[in-house]
């Protein structure tokens, strides 16, 4: 459950730094697009990456009782 929430908390963290980072999609947003919006989403989506591997590493063992159940 914790690692879901922080999961959650790091795609919410990835698209606020994206949406800070498009100035063209998002004309009509308040944030402006600088070199720091571009490190905090490198940084987001990269803890991201991790994030999904331990989330998915902690569902494998259910996954795979499940497939080679017979």
């Amino acid at each position: 459950m914790g690692t879901d929430m922080v999961l959650l908390g790091g795609m919410g963290l990835m698209a606020v730094s994206a949406v800070m980072m498009s100035g063209d999609v998002f004309a009509a947003s308040p944030f402006t697009v600088t070199q720091r919006a571009r490190d905090l989403h490198n940084l987001a989506t990269s803890c991201g990456f991790v994030l999904i591997g331990i989330h998915l590493g902690f569902h494998t063992r259910g996954f795979l009782g499940k497939v080679y159940r017979t």
